[in-house]
Protein backbone atom coordinates (compact mmCIF):
# COMPACT_ATOMS: atom_id res chain seq x y z
CA UNK A 1 0.00 0.00 0.00
CA UNK A 2 1.32 3.48 -0.78
CA UNK A 3 1.91 6.22 1.79
CA UNK A 4 1.27 9.90 1.17
CA UNK A 5 2.32 12.90 3.22
CA UNK A 6 0.85 15.51 0.87
CA UNK A 7 -0.69 18.66 2.30
CA UNK A 8 -4.46 18.71 1.67
CA UNK A 9 -4.55 22.45 2.42
CA UNK A 10 -2.04 23.45 -0.25
CA UNK A 11 -3.64 25.54 -2.95
CA UNK A 12 -3.94 23.88 -6.31
CA UNK A 13 -4.34 25.46 -9.71
CA UNK A 14 -6.56 22.58 -10.83
CA UNK A 15 -10.19 23.49 -11.34
CA UNK A 16 -11.42 19.93 -11.71
CA UNK A 17 -11.52 17.62 -8.69
CA UNK A 18 -9.02 14.74 -8.51
CA UNK A 19 -10.82 11.56 -9.63
CA UNK A 20 -8.71 9.60 -7.12
CA UNK A 21 -9.96 11.66 -4.16
CA UNK A 22 -13.23 11.78 -2.24
CA UNK A 23 -15.57 14.51 -3.43
CA UNK A 24 -18.60 16.42 -2.20
CA UNK A 25 -17.20 16.80 1.35
CA UNK A 26 -19.94 18.48 3.39
CA UNK A 27 -20.60 19.57 6.98
CA UNK A 28 -24.17 18.84 8.12
CA UNK A 29 -25.15 18.62 4.41
CA UNK A 30 -23.78 22.14 3.76
CA UNK A 31 -20.89 23.18 1.53
CA UNK A 32 -19.23 26.07 3.44
CA UNK A 33 -21.49 26.73 6.44
CA UNK A 34 -21.28 29.71 8.76
CA UNK A 35 -22.75 29.65 12.25
CA UNK A 36 -22.81 25.88 12.89
CA UNK A 37 -23.96 25.32 16.49
CA UNK A 38 -24.26 21.54 16.45
CA UNK A 39 -21.93 19.43 18.59
CA UNK A 40 -20.67 17.04 17.57
CA UNK A 41 -21.07 18.08 13.98
CA UNK A 42 -21.05 15.52 11.19
CA UNK A 43 -19.21 15.21 7.88
CA UNK A 44 -20.22 13.38 4.70
CA UNK A 45 -18.37 12.65 1.44
CA UNK A 46 -18.61 10.70 -1.80
CA UNK A 47 -16.10 7.97 -2.58
CA UNK A 48 -13.60 8.46 -5.43
CA UNK A 49 -14.80 7.69 -8.94
CA UNK A 50 -15.20 3.95 -9.48
CA UNK A 51 -14.88 2.97 -5.81
CA UNK A 52 -17.75 0.98 -4.32
CA UNK A 53 -16.67 0.09 -0.80
CA UNK A 54 -14.90 2.21 1.80
CA UNK A 55 -12.65 0.32 4.23
CA UNK A 56 -11.29 3.26 6.25
CA UNK A 57 -11.02 7.05 6.29
CA UNK A 58 -8.75 9.74 7.69
CA UNK A 59 -9.79 13.30 8.56
CA UNK A 60 -7.29 16.13 8.94
CA UNK A 61 -7.61 19.76 10.00
CA UNK A 62 -4.79 22.28 10.37
CA UNK A 63 -4.22 21.21 13.99
CA UNK A 64 -5.68 17.69 14.28
CA UNK A 65 -5.43 14.34 12.52
CA UNK A 66 -7.78 11.41 13.15
CA UNK A 67 -5.29 8.86 11.86
CA UNK A 68 -6.68 5.93 9.92
CA UNK A 69 -10.17 4.98 11.17
CA UNK A 70 -11.45 1.58 10.05
CA UNK A 71 -15.04 2.27 8.98
CA UNK A 72 -17.32 1.92 5.97
CA UNK A 73 -19.25 5.03 7.08
CA UNK A 74 -19.03 8.07 4.77
CA UNK A 75 -22.38 9.70 5.57
CA UNK A 76 -22.91 11.84 8.67
CA UNK A 77 -19.65 10.78 10.35
CA UNK A 78 -19.16 12.47 13.75
CA UNK A 79 -16.24 14.92 13.82
CA UNK A 80 -14.15 13.40 16.62
CA UNK A 81 -11.56 16.17 16.79
CA UNK A 82 -10.93 18.48 19.72
CA UNK A 83 -13.92 20.47 21.03
CA UNK A 84 -14.59 23.49 18.84
CA UNK A 85 -15.19 26.95 20.26
CA UNK A 86 -17.62 29.68 19.35
CA UNK A 87 -16.73 31.50 16.12
CA UNK A 88 -13.85 29.08 15.41
CA UNK A 89 -12.95 28.64 11.73
CA UNK A 90 -12.00 25.09 10.68
CA UNK A 91 -10.84 23.51 7.42
CA UNK A 92 -10.97 19.75 7.04
CA UNK A 93 -9.99 17.26 4.33
CA UNK A 94 -10.59 13.52 4.04
CA UNK A 95 -8.83 10.61 2.40
CA UNK A 96 -10.27 7.10 2.18
CA UNK A 97 -9.14 3.53 1.67
CA UNK A 98 -11.36 1.54 -0.67
CA UNK A 99 -11.18 -1.75 -2.54
CA UNK A 100 -9.04 0.23 -5.05
CA UNK A 101 -6.47 1.30 -2.43
CA UNK A 102 -5.59 4.60 -0.75
CA UNK A 103 -7.06 7.79 -2.20
CA UNK A 104 -5.63 11.27 -2.56
CA UNK A 105 -6.78 13.98 -0.12
CA UNK A 106 -10.10 15.65 -0.91
CA UNK A 107 -10.41 19.35 -1.39
CA UNK A 108 -10.84 20.82 2.09
CA UNK A 109 -14.20 22.05 3.31
CA UNK A 110 -14.31 25.03 5.64
CA UNK A 111 -16.84 26.03 8.24
CA UNK A 112 -17.26 28.53 11.03
CA UNK A 113 -18.79 27.69 14.36
CA UNK A 114 -21.65 29.85 15.58
CA UNK A 115 -22.22 31.02 19.12
CA UNK A 116 -22.42 27.93 21.29
CA UNK A 117 -24.60 27.57 24.40
CA UNK A 118 -23.09 29.55 27.24
CA UNK A 119 -21.51 32.09 24.87
CA UNK A 120 -24.82 33.57 23.73
CA UNK A 121 -25.52 36.61 25.87
CA UNK A 122 -28.29 38.94 24.81
CA UNK A 123 -31.20 40.94 26.04
CA UNK A 124 -34.40 41.90 24.29
CA UNK A 125 -34.65 45.16 22.43
CA UNK A 126 -38.07 46.43 23.44
CA UNK A 127 -40.20 49.35 22.28
CA UNK A 128 -40.62 52.29 24.66
CA UNK A 129 -44.21 51.33 25.28
CA UNK A 130 -46.13 52.10 28.45
CA UNK A 131 -49.75 51.10 28.31
CA UNK A 132 -50.46 48.57 25.54
CA UNK A 133 -52.92 50.03 22.99
CA UNK A 134 -55.92 47.93 21.91
CA UNK A 135 -55.58 45.49 19.02
CA UNK A 136 -55.66 47.34 15.71
CA UNK A 137 -54.23 50.52 17.28
CA UNK A 138 -50.74 49.17 18.10
CA UNK A 139 -47.88 50.84 16.20
CA UNK A 140 -45.35 48.88 14.20
CA UNK A 141 -42.15 49.63 16.05
CA UNK A 142 -38.79 49.80 14.34
CA UNK A 143 -36.49 48.25 16.88
CA UNK A 144 -32.79 48.99 16.81
CA UNK A 145 -29.99 49.58 19.23
CA UNK A 146 -27.01 51.85 18.79
CA UNK A 147 -23.73 51.13 20.53
CA UNK A 148 -20.12 52.24 20.52
CA UNK A 149 -17.06 50.00 20.32
CA UNK A 150 -13.78 50.84 22.01
CA UNK A 151 -11.73 50.26 18.85
CA UNK A 152 -12.39 49.38 15.23
CA UNK A 153 -12.79 45.60 14.96
CA UNK A 154 -10.53 43.76 12.52
CA UNK A 155 -13.27 41.20 11.86
CA UNK A 156 -16.99 41.19 12.69
CA UNK A 157 -20.05 39.02 12.17
CA UNK A 158 -23.62 39.96 13.05
CA UNK A 159 -25.65 37.32 14.86
CA UNK A 160 -29.36 37.84 14.98
CA UNK A 161 -32.23 35.96 16.51
CA UNK A 162 -35.51 35.75 14.67
CA UNK A 163 -38.78 36.77 16.25
CA UNK A 164 -41.57 34.29 16.75
CA UNK A 165 -43.04 35.26 13.39
CA UNK A 166 -39.69 35.15 11.59
CA UNK A 167 -39.66 38.90 10.93
CA UNK A 168 -36.32 40.65 11.02
CA UNK A 169 -34.65 43.61 9.38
Amino acid sequence: MRTRQSNPFATSSKEEPDINAPTWLRVEHLEEPLGIDIAPLRLSWWLPLGACEQLAYRLRTNDWDSGRVGSDQSFLVDFAGPPLGSRQRVECAVKVWTEKGESEWSRPVGWEMGLLPGDWVARWIEPPEGEIPPIGKRPAWRLRYEFTVAQTPSKARRHRAWSIRGLSE
